[in-house]
């Protein structure tokens, strides 16, 4: 199940698979190596607030709860550097549910990147945010220049510290090193080739997806000129397809894309005529609920007891 947001860029697939931990039984594994990897793959490590995308340590003992669990973790048992045992464990009463003899932890995070590629991409944000500034400077936007200089600047201080910082999404394309202009990678790229999928009420779905495309390109845009974004934030936006002869709606084809027209008959009381909303079958006249009788902006809606 998936809503909209499917259609918003992720990060490479291939990365997020090579980021997987992966644990059995009986391997040679340092527990301070374990806890490392949870950190890099944007787990946090909290022993009193023991919710998703966590985890806890109590000794040779590492308990994971991961982002994607409904209701279980998994606690790792370890002997001296050699895990000794995986369990199941009830995320309430903590209680045993079953012992597992593998077990691959998936990133907490779409976005996460090896640090040899977060240092790539930190050089390259830099010099777009200095070719920003400069542009800013230019056009006497002093403001906008210091603005998109500060967050930026932030940014980049979080990713080389943690590997991750709010908004990560617009830097998605730096971080997967994809070229400009080249379509994002979304939630469709992680399942395989043959996949299939449903969309419920397509005929009213695929239209607003295609919408959406625009209105998120617009709010890129704003945050761009007013300094809040670099230019390469609007990378992330959802991939756009040119709507087909056979598509409906505001978005499609055919008869739907007829520019709307507003109605602007005369108002007549009596018999059904030009200005008469067509479920008005008795003669009365429509209702206007804005504007003036028949006028411009007018709303004509049917009358009680007609459907």
């Amino acid at each position: 199940m998936a809503s909209v947001s499917c259609i918003y860029s992720l990060g490479d697939p291939i990365d997020y698979k090579n980021m997987v931990i992966s644990l059995r039984k009986g391997m040679e594994k340092e527990r301070d190596q374990l806890i490392k990897k949870l950190v890099e793959l944007q787990y946090e490590r909290n022993d009193l607030n023991f919710v998703r995308n966590k985890f806890r340590v109590r000794g040779d003992v590492v308990e994971i709860y991961p982002a994607y669990s409904a209701d279980s973790a998994y606690r790792v048992e370890f002997f001296g550097d050699e895990i000794d045992r995986i369990a199941e464990i009830n995320t309430v009463t903590g209680e045993v549910k079953n012992f597992i003899s593998h077990l691959a932890i998936y990133p907490a995070s779409h976005y996460i990147v090896p640090r040899e590629r977060i240092m790539e991409a930190v050089q390259e944000i830099r010099r777009e945010c200095d070719q920003r500034v400069e542009f800013f400077r230019q056009n006497g936007k002093l403001i906008e220049a210091q603005r998109i200089a500060e967050r930026t600047g932030y940014d980049m201080e979080m990713l080389l510290e943690i590997g991750f910082c709010k908004g990560i999404e617009n830097y998605s394309r730096v971080l997967a090193g994809r070229e400009p202009g080249s379509t994002p990678c979304t939630l469709m790229d992680y399942f395989p080739e043959d996949f299939l999928m449903f969309i419920d009420e397509s005929h009213v779905t695929l239209p607003q997806v295609r919408g959406m495309f625009g209105g998120d390109r617009s709010r890129k845009e704003n945050l761009i000129q007013f300094g809040f974004r670099l230019p390469g934030g609007g990378a992330g936006h959802p991939p756009h397809r040119p709507a087909g002869p056979g598509d409906r709606g505001a978005a499609g084809g055919g008869a739907d894309r007829r520019p709307a027209q507003r109605m602007q008959q005369p108002f007549r009381q009596g018999g059904a005529g030009a200005g008469d909303h067509p479920d008005q079958k008795d003669g009365g006249g429509p209702y206007h609920l804005y504007g003036e009788k028949g006028g411009p902006g007018a709303v004509h809606a049917p009358r009680r007891g007609h459907h």
